[in-house]
């Protein structure tokens, strides 16, 4: 009744904590599921970070402008002008100098207001403070009737400055069906995508940014206090690599053989 039972054990455990290693790790990341109220801190008692490096910010506040709305979301509302928050301390620039990673920025709503084309984004920035990669949302400088969401890459060929390669998608101004927003940068194969609700909608063939060391939240200049957004989650995480997946279809196939002859060789 035993045959093969301990290998198809083995098997099946090393397939489970395989596929656990499988799931993205999230370095820094906030899901805003605090109570109503917080917001950016530098030290413990701010907006909690689910990542495993579990940074801190540079500053705190603004507490009235920029909080949790306590249904899972950070609201911003009645916030004006810049500001700019980052992750403190800096990562090390040869932590994440391989590897693929995946900047996230999910929206529940946003409603902005059209008397200016002021933005609010997150993006990855290097020792020099270059930009890596970024996605921000506003209003169209083109077409006040509109929102814009953008999308950044580092890209070789480009000649924007900062060698960015962007891609710009239409929105409405005031959206209440959310949107799921990535830069995935590929450090070992040169490359990134940008993804709406997990499809890529480019890709770039020459990306070669520097090691990322600090992520940023910002709003810029020209936000006005007429626009709110709110956000469902946001930061950085690490993407397993394709190979990895390949090892664990082959555990599969090798515990799916072993269960078959479990059930045609032994003998009850």
């Amino acid at each position: 009744m035993f045959c093969n039972i301990r290998k198809i054990t083995a098997i099946a455990s090393i397939s489970v904590a395989f596929i656990s290693n499988l799931q993205a790790e999230l370095i820094d990341y906030w899901y805003f599921e605090d109570v109503s109220g917080k917001s950016f801190n530098s030290t413990a008692g701010g907006i909690e970070n689910s990542g495993s490096v579990g940074s801190y910010w540079n500053f705190g506040g603004p507490g009235t402008t920029m909080r949790t709305d306590g249904s899972g979301n950070f609201e911003i509302s009645g916030h004006a002008g810049q500001t700019y928050r980052k992750i403190s301390p800096t990562y090390d620039p040869t932590t994440y100098a391989s590897g693929v990673y995946r900047l996230d920025l999910k929206l529940t709503s946003w409603n902005l207001d059209d008397s200016s084309n002021g933005n609010l984004g997150i993006e990855l920035v290097d020792p020099s403070n270059n930009k890596i990669a970024g996605i921000t949302i506003g209003v169209d400088g083109n077409d006040s009737s509109k929102a814009k969401i953008q999308f950044a890459s580092h890209s070789t060929s480009s000649t924007q400055t900062g060698n960015l390669a962007y891609q710009n998608r239409e929105a409405l101004l005031v959206d209440n069906d959310g949107i799921s927003l990535a830069v995935e940068l590929d450090y070992d194969s040169s490359a990134a995508k940008f993804l709406v609700n997990g499809l890529s909608v480019r890709e770039i063939n020459d990306f070669n940014g520097a090691a990322f060391t600090e992520f940023k939240f910002f709003t810029n200049s020209n936000w006005v206090a007429g626009s709110t957004v709110y956000v469902d989650s946001m930061g950085i995480e690490v993407i397993p690599e394709p190979s990895s997946y390949a090892t664990l279809f082959g555990l599969i196939v090798l515990l799916t053989a072993f269960i078959r002859a479990r059930f045609t060789s032994c003998k009850l």
